[in-house]
């Protein structure tokens, strides 16, 4: 059985930081990890890679999607964004694979986030939003309103600055040095051609399904 990927996640350094993001140059310090299939069979379409740090109050997230044809067309935060192309990353402070906290960004910087409990299934827990999350998205390319086959796309980059009090269903989760959490990172591309569905940890589902709790990999915090 293949072992269960671990992301090392270092600090960042106060001068590191630029309002509510980190500096370009700051992400050259961090660890990476790219993106498989969901079920780890063939090449994927286009890379992806994420990079991850973070500080006292938050977890930081890149993600650098190549795509030939960026879309997106929903406009409103709480939109199902996960319908179209998005970045996914879904974390689990405590490790127990009963909930965990999942965020959403589209190419238009459209966010969905939801609590969920897993017992065999998912179930959306209601109410609970990251009230002080903040997301942005770069597009370089062309950006259409709909799924065609026009190109001009190169890629996109989203940016999560995920804070640690918002994960507070059960009670505020912050991580000390050297604590592990369990996570996992995921796309979706949708084109013409067909559907794409991208895991750092891969699900191994039969047809494509993130919500997998015991796939999920490891974010060490050091």
């Amino acid at each position: 059985m293949e072992r269960l990927p671990r992301h090392i996640c270092v600090r960042v350094k106060d001068e590191d930081k630029e309002n509510d993001f980190l500096k370009p140059s700051s992400w050259l310090t961090a660890n990476f990890g790219k993106l498989r299939n969901w079920n780890n069979v063939g090449e994927v379409k286009h890379t992806t890679i994420f990079m991850t740090k973070w500080s006292n109050d938050a977890l930081y997230v890149i993600f650098i999607n190549e795509d030939k044809n960026i879309w997106a067309s929903y406009k409103s935060r709480g939109d199902p964004v996960y319908l179209e192309e998005v970045d996914e990353v879904f974390i689990d402070p405590g490790g127990s694979g009963r909930n965990y906290y999942e965020i959403e960004v589209s190419p238009k910087n459209v966010i969905w986030e939801g609590y969920i409990t897993y017992d065999e299934k998912p179930k959306l827990y209601p109410g609970w939003k990251s009230n002080n999350l903040k997301s942005r998205v770069k597009i370089f390319g062309k950006l259409h309103e709909k799924k065609n086959n026009d190109g001009g796309g190169k890629f996109w980059i989203s940016e999560l600055k995920i804070p640690f009090e918002d994960l507070n269903v059960e009670k505020t989760a912050k991580p000390n040095i050297g604590d592990v959490w369990k996570i996992n990172f995921f796309r979706i591309e949708r084109t013409p051609e067909g559907d794409y569905y991208y895991a750092w940890s891969p699900t191994y589902t039969e047809e494509p399904n993130f919500h997998v709790p015991s796939k999920f990999g490891s974010i060490v915090f050091v």
